[in-house]
């Protein structure tokens, strides 16, 4: 249990840290060292990859989650669980609906005569895309949250460590009073 607990722990933390450094570091740099045709043109390269490895690491670790929730069930893992499902709904809803109107409105926009509404839309989809992936972040670190929250949990449970895995100083009786006064 501790290995699916540990592994599904690494995935959240995963997807959770690509969201991270792509939103403040890789945007933030194409935007600021290359023009921004280009910039645009490298993100939404990106944005299939990044969506893409989204749905692996909170796929597999809400399917982790469900199997140690179905071994060993408690409210904090099927709160879990359904954190994970809403954000495993929201990267879908995010990569495979808004990204590609966002594409469409961007390239309407482009195109589009001076007056022309299509820069609206384009700019109307892309802060929806902000706020979806802002909670999707939201709804993952909650997850991960309540995941270590339960790993804590049964660690208290078990008693913290099984006599096996005792250091020697947890094995000898309590020190001796100082004789101090303390």
């Amino acid at each position: 249990m501790r290995i699916l607990h540990g592994l599904a722990t690494a995935l959240m933390g995963a997807g959770l840290g690509v969201q991270i450094f792509l939103s403040f570091l890789i945007a933030p740099t194409a935007f600021r060292v290359v023009d921004r045709p280009v910039a645009v043109r490298v993100m939404e390269g990106m944005f299939p990859g990044y969506y893409g490895f989204g749905l692996a690491t909170i796929g597999l670790a809400l399917l982790l989650t469900l199997t140690l929730g179905l071994r060993e069930p408690s409210p904090l893992r099927w709160g879990t669980i359904l954190l994970l499902a809403i954000t495993l709904a929201g990267t879908v809803y995010a990569g495979h609906v808004l990204l590609p109107e966002a594409h469409a409105a961007r390239l309407r926009a482009e195109a589009a005569p001076a007056g022309d509404l299509a820069p609206l839309e384009f700019s109307r989809l892309h802060r929806l895309a902000v706020v979806v992936n802002i909670a999707i972040f939201a709804t993952g670190a909650i997850a991960l949250a309540l995941h270590l929250a339960e790993g804590a949990a049964v660690r208290s449970r078990q008693g913290r460590l099984d006599a096996d895995s005792r250091v020697a100083s947890q094995r000898v009786s309590p020190n001796a009073p100082s004789g101090r006064g303390f």
